[in-house]
C-alpha cells in the first residue's frame, strides 16, 4: 500500500535431513532493505541492501548455495536485484555471512536538461553501483553511468566491474528504463531487462 519507510523482507530456508528422502542439512537466511526517495530537483535515489548467510552448512548442494543474480545469459531480470557484468555461479557460496548492495541515482534531467540536443530528446542521466562482500578474498563491485528514457523505453549503461579489488572488464549494457521502459519489468523499484555488449 506504500509507505514513507523502507521495505524490510526476511527470508529463512531450512534444509531438513531425512525429510521425504532429503540429503540436505542447512539453515540459510537473509534480510533485505529497499526504498526509493526523491531529491526533488536533484532527481531520485533507489536502493536495495541485503545481508545474510548460512547458520549451518553441514550438507549443501549446488542449487541451495547463495547465488547472486547475474547477467551472463544477457537478459538479467532487474537492475536493483542483481549485477550487470557478473557471470553465473562463479561467485556462489555457502559462507556464514555476506553483504550485497545496489544503488541508483536517476538525475531526471538535472544535468541533461542543460545540454540542448539531449534535452530535446528527453534522455536522463542515471548513475549507480552494485557490490557484494563475503570476505577479504571474495568481493565484487560494479560502477555505472548511463542514459535512460531513450525513445521512452530504452536505457544504455557503461559498466565497469572489479573482482577482489582488481579490474575485471567493462561493457555497454542495453536495457529497458524510462517513462515506458520501466513498466516492462516487474514494476516497483526493481525494473529493467538488459542485454550486454561486452568488450
Amino acid at each position: 500500500i506504500g509507505s514513507k519507510f523502507p521495505t524490510f523482507t526476511l527470508h529463512y530456508t531450512k534444509g531438513i535431513n531425512g525429510l521425504m528422502g532429503s540429503d540436505v542439512n542447512y539453515d540459510k537466511w537473509n534480510v533485505d532493505i529497499a526504498d526509493e526517495f526523491s531529491l526533488k530537483l536533484g532527481g531520485q535515489v533507489k536502493y536495495k541492501w541485503t545481508m545474510g548467510g548460512f547458520l549451518n552448512s553441514q550438507s549443501v548442494f549446488l542449487q541451495d548455495l547463495k547465488h547472486f543474480n547475474s547477467n551472463s545469459i544477457r537478459a538479467r531480470t532487474t537492475y536493483l536485484n542483481g549485477f550487470q557484468l557478473m557471470g553465473s555461479y562463479i561467485n556462489s557460496n555457502k559462507a556464514p555471512f555476506f553483504m550485497e548492495g545496489h544503488i541508483e541515482h536517476h538525475a531526471n534531467g538535472l544535468i541533461t536538461n542543460k545540454i540542448p540536443v539531449i534535452k530535446k530528446l528527453g534522455w536522463n542521466l542515471v548513475t549507480g553501483a552494485n557490490a557484494y562482500y563475503v570476505n577479504a578474498s571474495d568481493h565484487y563491485q560494479e560502477i555505472f553511468v548511463g542514459l535512460e528514457n531513450i525513445y521512452k523505453i530504452l536505457r544504455v549503461d557503461f559498466v565497469t566491474a572489479y573482482q577482489n579489488g582488481k579490474y575485471h572488464h567493462s561493457a555497454f549494457v542495453i536495457g529497458t528504463g524510462g517513462l515506458l521502459g520501466s513498466q516492462l519489468g516487474n514494476g516497483g523499484i526493481t525494473t529493467g531487462k538488459t542485454v550486454e555488449l561486452r568488450f
